[in-house]
């Protein structure tokens, strides 16, 4: 099965089709309140004996169904089932490789980023134009996503009115759309990397702390 690698969900998820081939029933009982950069939902929850990726398993659990993943995957494999392991995604030969990390750290041809988890997130301090961020590191996201906060302090920043951009839409493991606006943005900086990026899209997040953006 295909399982979108997302960094930014906390909680590994199923589709309703995966449940299905599987044969594994809903607990009616069983909910929980699925949260997203675009909206919130309740969904079922289904158990599961084990699951394996790469040299990584999971023990028995109970996992959500969600209504999609990124339009055609099977699941998404969150932060819950990412504890001690080494995540290596080689974009040119298009691989991700999971590992046990056995306390190693990353040699010398990383760049190393002091990270902070907060509801289970990847949260990494950054600045853009000067502008203190919060910034989710979400290996599932497709595009870089900043709230309304980071629009405005950006606009103070620059000594101009919030400006005009063009219309973008953005959707979420909970199949909510939300309108947002795609502008040209300053360079990140996170730590001794500059990630120059041409455009993000700002939306109203269900993210609200500070001046926040999800980079992928």
């Amino acid at each position: 099965f295909r399982l979108v690698l997302a960094t930014g969900a906390s909680h590994t998820a199923l589709t309703p089709h995966l449940v299905e081939a599987l044969g594994v029933g809903a607990d009616p009982a069983g909910t929980v309140i699925l949260r997203g950069a675009t909206g919130s939902a309740t969904v079922p929850m289904v158990a599961v004996e084990t699951l394996e990726i790469g040299d990584l398993l999971i023990e028995p659990q109970r996992l959500a169904v969600i209504p999609d993943a990124l339009g055609g995957a099977d699941g998404v494999l969150g932060m819950d089932g990412l504890a001690n392991t080494r995540i290596h995604i080689d974009f040119l030969d298009d691989r991700i490789r999971i590992t046990r990390s056995k306390n190693r750290r990353a040699d010398g041809r990383f760049t190393i980023i002091s990270v902070n988890l907060l509801h289970g997130l990847l949260v990494a301090d950054a600045f853009m134009d000067g502008v203190p961020v919060k910034a989710i590191i979400d290996t599932g996201s497709q595009v870089t996503l900043g709230n309304l906060a980071l629009r405005l302090a950006l606009a103070e920043r620059r000594g101009k009115g919030v400006q005009d951009g063009k219309l973008d839409q953005v959707f979420g493991s909970t199949l909510d759309m939300q309108v947002g606006t795609r502008l040209e943005t300053p360079a990140l900086v996170l730590g001794t990397l500059r990630v120059r990026s041409p455009a993000m899209t700002f939306a109203s997040t269900t993210v609200t702390f500070g001046e926040f953006l999800k980079i992928w």
